[in-house]
């Protein structure tokens, strides 16, 4: 995976919209999130919670001796049972920590996007265009 942002750090809304997803793909797929700057990662749909653990231990993990520097730091949160409309609202309004103000956000969605992609983007133009 290459770095959305040129390597620049961004905030990142992760929608597991499939529930197959294997524990080797998790594990990778967070260890890319990590390595391209993601500095906050709001977790939604399936198994979230897994996604915000993968994500933190990938996070650790980025170091060899498990110490990698707090300015480095990946802010995890998972959002389960919480509709699509909050989640977002939240992933605009409140992925701010420390010295870290994103400028820069990522939605990505696993999985069948047919479903969700009208609500995504109203709910994009409503909590990011205003």
């Amino acid at each position: 995976m290459k770095s959305p942002f040129d390597g620049g750090d961004y905030a990142l809304l992760l929608i597991n919209n499939d529930g197959s997803i294997r524990p080797t793909e998790r594990v990778a797929l967070s260890e890319e999130i990590v390595r391209t700057s993601c500095r906050y990662a709001v977790c939604t749909g399936f198994y979230c919670s897994e996604w915000d653990d993968s994500i933190d231990e990938a996070y650790v993990g980025s170091d060899p001796n498990f110490d990698p520097p707090d300015e480095r730091f990946v802010m995890t949160t998972w959002h389960e049972n919480e509709t699509l409309n909050d989640v977002v609202e939240y992933f605009r309004w409140n992925t701010v920590f420390d010295d870290f103000v994103p400028d820069k956000f990522l939605i990505m969605v696993i999985g069948p996007t047919q479903a969700l992609q009208y609500e995504l983007l109203e709910l994009v133009e409503k909590w990011f265009c205003d």
